[in-house]
């Protein structure tokens, strides 16, 4: 894959991120990577649905987020901001000047 193209696949991914839509990703595009990153060899599943892979992702991601996290807190703040008695975790760069 020339830089030229590697350039174009990854505005287009950007783009189709941005729109909401999936990644445009083909098995061929996996396997060149998976070459460079030193597993030769790696064939995708021709039965394999990315698309049906990402939304089983984003499943499990939700069932997380629904039984480990505090949803009607996390909408409140949301809708309504923090509350600002909260305390305020501040950083910066050593030697910088807020």
């Amino acid at each position: 894959m020339t830089a030229r193209s590697l350039t174009s696949t990854r505005t287009g991914i950007k783009a189709r991120a941005a729109s909401g839509g999936a990644a445009p990703v083909s098995p061929a595009c996996l396997s060149t990577e998976s070459t460079r990153a030193g597993r030769r060899g790696f064939r995708v599943a021709a039965d394999t649905s990315f698309a049906a892979e990402r939304a089983a992702q984003l499943d499990l991601l939700g069932d997380l987020v629904e039984a480990h996290l505090d949803t009607a807190a996390l909408e409140h703040v949301v809708g309504h901001g923090a509350d600002p008695d909260l305390p305020v975790v501040m950083s910066s760069l050593a030697g910088s000047t807020p």
